[in-house]
């Protein structure tokens, strides 16, 4: 079993509670990981607050963006942005989202990382980012986000909820090097990241007033 932080007793106290695609993939990972796997669940960093973030110490930092959407609700009109069929309403594309927490770790919230990612231009890939949309299969998902046309395909993960099993979470783990040790992880910069990711006591008193939109799928639990 991984550690969880906060503590899923501290979590289900939150002001803004778990979504079915949030409760289901963290116990997933929590039950899944062992105990050299830390999972932050929605850690406030410094203005950011991905839905999960998995470290390793020695490997890397997987950021996860969860979306309970109905993805019929919507359709693609560009790299950056999808839009609501029926409201006219845009939304960035939950991809776009994650990478934009990895790049923002890099330019913002670590100190030396954006040094490191000069020095070392391979050095960018110990943070890996995916989506998982809880109410569509995987095949469903991966074919939707394709509509985009990103420059960035081959980086990320596309999940849907059939590819929570044992076998699927290895195969990301081993791919990504997140199971393995990486030459740029450090420990320093480890210790680094703890700092930025643990919850403040401040945080856990008054919870996280964390933004919900889209179109969810009611029949997702």
């Amino acid at each position: 079993m991984a550690q969880l932080f906060p503590k899923m007793g501290e979590i289900k106290e939150l002001k803004v509670q778990l979504t079915p695609g949030e409760y289901q993939l963290l116990y997933f990972l929590n039950d899944e990981l062992d105990s050299s796997y830390e999972i932050y669940f929605q850690p406030f960093i410094n203005g950011d607050h991905p839905d999960i973030v998995v470290m390793r110490k020695g490997s890397g930092i997987w950021i996860i963006e969860v979306k309970d959407w109905d993805l019929s609700a919507y359709k693609v009109v560009g790299e950056w942005l999808w839009e609501l069929r029926n409201q006219n309403g845009k939304v960035k594309s939950p991809v776009s989202q994650a990478l934009q927490y990895k790049n923002n770790l890099f330019s913002w919230h670590i100190e030396g990382l954006l040094e490191k990612k000069i020095e070392a231009p391979n050095s960018f890939s110990m943070i890996h980012y995916s989506v998982y949309f809880h109410c569509a299969i995987e095949n469903e998902a991966r074919q939707f986000v394709k509509r985009e046309s990103r420059r960035d395909e081959g980086y990320f993960d596309i999940w849907g909820r059939d590819s929570l099993t044992k076998e699927k979470l290895q195969q990301l783990l081993t791919h990504r090097w997140l199971n393995r040790t990486s030459y740029y992880f450090t420990e320093e910069l480890y210790h680094k990241f703890v700092r930025c990711l643990k919850p403040s006591e401040h945080v856990m008193e008054i919870g996280k007033e964390v933004s919900r939109s889209g179109q969810t799928c009611g029949k997702c639990t």
